[in-house]
């Protein structure tokens, strides 16, 4: 009997240590999520301390900001071949305002030699020449894809077999790096090996790793990657490990690891993030390639869909592992249905903001503070590329500084002979009551507009016509003269595509947009008068309440709640009063314009602010 309750006893404890293992191992997990922005503190920042002189190296002591420019850290997107046509020039502004770094699908094989012999760069060298001018890198996707379809391999190779074929790709490799040597920095050199194997089973697997040989003798410098789906999703990373391990022991020079992000409609950041530690082990870094998710095909709602691309992003940029994370495209339709952040008519969803404001406002440094005596100023912030601004002789002039991963805890040295004039900034977007008159505001005077006017671009589903451009009665407005009116209840958004327009202070205007245009047409189609101290709004900014109250001579009858897109929200007749309670606890945070009526006359309109 007491042999028997000894193993009874032994079994239990064995069940109950089980028990705490796993219970230690969630928790633990699930610490590491909600210690994700300590660790990004901790793995995307770094220590430095500027030192500022004038021309004849005498240290600066006024006032100074700083203000990062571009991550270290690649968040990039697909960039098509560049062009001067209206479509063109709105993928560009937008890949500007979010991303910082490019891939390229037209550097497939297909692409560039489809006929043997027959080499087309042209659309290639657009956009690798493009990148130069926005100082990008673009990745080259991909020198070989093995599969036994035309768009992975050229027609011409599918008849190939042994060496011929063998020769066809060594000469594909070694004549692209060539050619493209210290232009492009990264290659996705093989694309898929684990899951596309026709050309391995048709010339050999010493492909896999002697097109890294080839490609690292044509251009040492590059890094180049090998890429692959289904690792940080489903349960290819063991096989995708022993592969690279392979391609290692041969000795292909490897030099980064993506792991293709075409995920589910949900995510699960715990399973993302045992896979990209297992990826890890092999001791390479990580970039997460070709991010998407079936956001149509599963009915992913728009609140949803930013959740988990804020989701990713954070996985990302917290895990020590991973340099960048690349999105499959931004507007829909992409290649899964529904992944852009701005839909088919080119509006904006929840998902671009969740995007632009944990890249350009979270995960951001500006500083405002005053030089030492000795002209230096130390700051803790984001590895990246900054922007200087020096107070000297009563204006600002700007310095760039690069304050990357290797300059961490160091000094850099920075000298006005550098600098240039403080840019103009824009501050603000509104229009005339007719609607045929946009205005720009800016924190500067500007020079005359309008030799620039065609570098505006206004856009609705199509683009509107800009008829002219000119200053303003205020110097710091620029007035756009359009062909057509705005209408209600339409989004309109737009972008600066050039760089031509300067300050008066000589501040060159920097690429922006697409920004929204707040629509405030009326709806009722009667002239908009401002009356706003008509209605009393409390509180504001509010939650899941605002209190909307006539003085006490007046009253309203109806509510009209617009986003800042034009698009209507809701309206409620509330009969004759003056007194109302607005409930508004399904409304998404933001800002949005509330329109007061009275018989179809406008009492008010104002901007309110849900938390």
């Amino acid at each position: 009997m007491k042999k028997q309750y000894f193993a009874l006893s032994m079994k239990t404890g064995i069940l109950l240590i089980s028990l705490c293992f796993v219970c230690r191992f969630d928790t633990q997990a699930q610490i590491w999520y909600e210690t994700a922005e300590a660790r990004i503190d901790t793995l995307r920042k770094g220590d430095f301390t500027l030192r500022i002189t004038d021309e004849l190296d005498n240290p600066l002591t006024d006032s100074v900001y700083i203000r990062l420019k571009k991550h270290e850290f690649q968040w990039g997107n697909t960039v098509e071949p560049i062009g001067n046509s209206v479509q063109s020039r709105w993928r560009q502004a937008v890949l500007q305002k979010y991303y910082n770094y490019g891939v390229v699908e037209r550097f497939k094989w297909p692409y560039m030699e489809a006929t043997e012999g027959n080499l087309f760069y042209t659309q290639v060298d657009t956009i690798y020449a493009w990148a130069s001018r926005v100082g990008w890198d673009v990745r080259a996707h991909t020198l070989i894809w093995g599969g036994d379809a035309n768009w992975q391999m050229p027609g011409w190779t599918l008849s190939m077999t042994g060496e011929p074929l063998y020769n066809a790709c060594e000469t594909r490799v070694r004549r692209e790096v060539s050619r493209y040597g210290g232009i492009i920095k990264d290659y996705d050199v093989i694309n898929e090996p684990i899951h596309e194997t026709w050309l391995y089973e048709n010339a050999g697997d010493s492909i896999k790793w002697n097109a890294f040989k080839w490609a690292h003798e044509e251009d040492p410098d590059a890094r180049l990657f090998v890429n692959e789906f289904n690792i940080i999703v489903w349960g290819s990373a063991p096989n995708y490990i022993n592969t690279i391990q392979e391609m290692l022991d041969e000795g292909a020079p490897i030099d980064g690891i993506g792991v293709q992000g075409h995920m589910e409609g949900t995510l699960s950041w715990s399973d993302i993030k045992t896979k990209l530690d297992q990826v890890a082990t092999l001791g390479l870094p990580i970039k997460v390639t070709e991010f998407d998710m079936k956001i149509d095909e599963q009915n992913i709602g728009d609140q949803s869909m930013a959740n988990s691309y804020g989701l990713m992003m954070r996985v990302c940029f917290s895990h020590p592992a991973v340099e960048g994370l690349i999105w499959w495209g931004f507007k829909d339709p992409t290649w899964r249905d529904g992944s852009g952040i701005y839909d088919e008519n080119r509006i904006p969803k929840i998902a671009a903001d969740t995007v632009y404001l944990l890249i350009h406002e979270k995960w951001s440094t500006s500083i405002r503070d005053k030089l030492a005596a000795d002209g230096t100023i130390s700051f803790h912030g984001f590895f990246g590329d900054y922007e200087i601004g020096v107070k000297t002789g009563g204006e600002y002039l700007l310095i760039p500084a690069s304050c990357l991963t290797i300059n961490n805890e160091t000094e850099i040295a920075l000298n006005l002979a550098d600098a240039v004039p403080e840019r103009p900034r824009l501050t603000g977007i509104d229009h005339n009551p007719e609607g045929n008159v946009v205005y720009l505001h800016f924190d500067k005077p500007m020079n005359d507009p309008s030799p620039s006017v065609s570098d505006f671009l206004l856009y609705a589903a199509d683009p509107i016509t800009i008829n002219s451009a000119n200053s303003g009665t205020d110097p710091g407005i620029v007035e756009l003269n359009l062909a057509s009116n705005l209408q209600y209840g339409i989004y309109y958004s737009l972008c600066y595509t050039s760089g031509t327009l300067t300050s008066t202070n000589g501040g060159v205007l920097e690429i922006f947009g697409p920004e929204t245009v707040p629509n405030m047409m009326d709806p009722s189609g009667v002239e908009h008068q401002e009356a706003s101290s008509a209605i009393q709004l409390y509180p504001n900014p509010f939650n899941n309440e605002l209190l909307i109250e006539a003085n006490p001579s007046g009253s309203f009858d109806r509510i009209v709640l617009i986003d800042m897109s034009g698009k209507e929200i809701l309206q409620i007749e509330t009969g004759n009063t003056n007194y109302y309670s607005l409930r508004t606890s399904e409304l998404i945070p933001g800002s949005y314009q509330l329109m007061v009526y009275k018989k179809r006359s406008i009492v008010a309109k104002k901007v309110v602010i849900k938390e």
